[in-house]
């Protein structure tokens, strides 16, 4: 799993989910896991106004839109956090 500092210097360079490039469907897969468990983890994720019930019922993050959804939040928090 990624930690905070590897998502927040993604953050930091402004980097959005298509430019993300993955080997394979499995890695991509790999990814869209570890952030989603990243915000179920992460304390500055309760500022994002997630449901915290809607993430710790979730599995994973199971679709493209639950993950640019959890991407686009992330990445509007982290414009205004890492200023």
């Amino acid at each position: 799993m990624a930690p905070p500092e590897a998502l927040s210097l993604l953050l930091r360079r402004g980097l959005e989910p298509q430019q993300l490039v993955f080997s394979s469907a499995l890695e991509g897969a790999i990814a869209r896991t570890a952030i989603f468990h990243l915000l179920e983890t992460w304390q500055p994720c309760y500022a994002l106004g997630f449901g915290v019930d809607r993430w710790r019922s979730a599995p994973l993050l199971t679709t493209l839109a639950d993950y640019d959804a959890a991407w686009h939040r992330l990445a509007n928090y982290g414009k205004t956090y890492y200023k």
